[in-house]
């Protein structure tokens, strides 16, 4: 299983990545779809590139075309109020985790 969604994408750990989150749902003021960054470092934290300061941490990370589970968060309940779920790579990953200020993650 991989650590972030970094190693899930196959990039270096010194890479930085945009990913495109769609079709995006639960939790309050979850845009239907958003762009952002992740660090310089391996991270399941990224930041949204629209300007809000916010920060989408995935906790939960399942390729729907494999069934594999790429990211699983051992305590994280996937039905709580606060959770949000986008899909990333085309469609072939669901997303689980929470979109927060900066720093309250």
């Amino acid at each position: 299983m991989a650590d972030t969604l970094n190693e899930v994408l196959g990039l270096p750990p010194d890479k930085s990545i945009t990913a495109q989150f769609t079709n995006c749902s639960g939790g309050i003021n979850t845009p239907p779809a958003f762009e952002a960054k992740g660090p310089e470092t391996p991270t399941t934290h990224f930041q949204l590139t629209d300007g809000s300061h916010r920060v989408y941490n995935v906790k939960a990370a399942i390729n729907l075309v494999t069934g594999e589970t790429l990211k699983e968060h051992p305590v994280f309940d996937r039905t709580a109020a606060n959770v949000v779920t986008c899909l990333t790579e085309g469609g072939e990953v669901q997303t689980w985790g929470i979109l927060a200020p900066r720093g309250r993650h």
